[in-house]
């Protein structure tokens, strides 16, 4: 039998009702491309009605592997679960709380058609609450460029970890427990095969179409500057090329991590453990410029003054950044558009 062009895989735990929303615009969006498409869920051993949902959607739905864990494996267990029942050519891991506008599906599979790419971002449109799939402005096509490997990891950085944005083709990597599962217990699991798409590819996408529609917010419970501030940049060294992998760092430095630590300061983001973040940092960041003029500043600031300074002079280093990178794109000509 043919392998389906993509598997769109969901990882889920508690949260039925957001399931339940999706799954059901994945039976509208899948119409006629159950041969093409093939769903897998992966219930985390919820204890609502998680069961009773997915039961429904596989009623309709036969091309779906309906997965329940005897007992709750952690996020990063309930996603390697999800690889590990791949079946189609690319692979797509879904949050349960997002939503795919509607025609995005079927537009995704004629770009991953004609491209055959190893390695796709999609661009969010991030709201508090969502309600439907916008089906009043469908996505018809999608709009972006190909990148070179240098160019995606300078747009895309820290997004490489975000779920419903990336696309992967899926490797050999899916069929090896040991490589599969090198990072797992840091919570960004997900990297061993995007940043291996990354690192041996050579075919690179930017969907500039906001294609999905994100949940903003997080519920929490764990450290998330040891995550972003130290397995990430962890894992990016150790997998990516030495240029690519410090590429991605300083623009995480320059961006994400002082937005982050603000809105830490400003407890907006969500239940996240304590962390002492001029420690947790300075293992990955302490011998940069970034740490000592925007990161500690921020993270062990003092004085609202010192830390908005930090936070003016981050906006100013990620507006020259990104013009660096646009222009660095024209000269060497290698971004083209879809």
């Amino acid at each position: 039998m043919t392998s389906p062009l993509l598997t769109i895989a969901i990882p889920t735990y508690n949260r039925a009702d957001c399931l339940e929303r999706l799954l059901k615009t994945l039976l509208v969006e899948l119409r006629g491309l159950e041969t093409r498409v093939s769903v897998v869920v992966s219930d985390n051993a919820s204890t609502d009605r998680t069961q009773e949902v997915v039961a429904a959607f596989a009623a309709r739905f036969p091309s779906v592997r309906a997965l329940r864990n005897t007992e709750n494996l952690g996020m990063d267990g309930n996603f390697l679960a999800c690889a590990e029942h791949v079946d189609g050519t690319h692979f797509w891991l879904l949050s349960d709380d997002d939503l795919p506008r509607t025609g995005l599906v079927c537009a995704l599979l004629g770009l991953l058609e004609r491209e055959s790419p190893d390695l796709v971002y999609m661009d969010s449109r991030w709201l508090p609450e969502i309600a439907d799939s916008d089906p009043t402005h469908p996505v018809t096509m999608l709009q972006g460029v190909r990148l070179g490997q240098l160019a995606f990891a300078r747009r895309v950085h820290v997004w490489t970890t975000y779920l419903s944005g990336m696309v992967v083709r899926a490797s050999p990597l899916l069929r090896e427990p040991t490589r599969l599962r090198r990072y797992a217990g840091t919570q960004v699991s997900q990297l061993a095969w995007v940043l291996e798409a990354l690192s041996d590819g050579s075919r690179f996408i930017h969907v500039t179409t906001p294609c999905i529609l994100a949940t903003e917010g997080n519920t929490g419970g764990y450290k998330v500057l040891k995550v972003f501030g130290q397995h990430v940049p962890a894992i990016m060294r150790e997998m990516l090329p030495t240029r690519v992998a410090h590429a991605m760092l300083r623009r995480m430095a320059a961006t994400y991590l002082p937005n982050l630590l603000c809105g830490l300061r400003e407890a907006r983001l969500g239940r996240f453990e304590r962390e002492d973040a001029t420690e947790v940092l300075r293992p990955q960041f302490g011998s940069t410029l970034a740490f000592r003029w925007l990161l500690e500043p921020i993270g062990h600031g003092s004085s609202p003054a010192s830390v908005r300074r930090a936070l003016w002079l981050a906006r100013q280093v990620h507006r020259a950044l990104r013009a660096h990178d646009r222009l660095a794109e024209r000269l060497d000509g290698g971004t083209t558009s879809l």
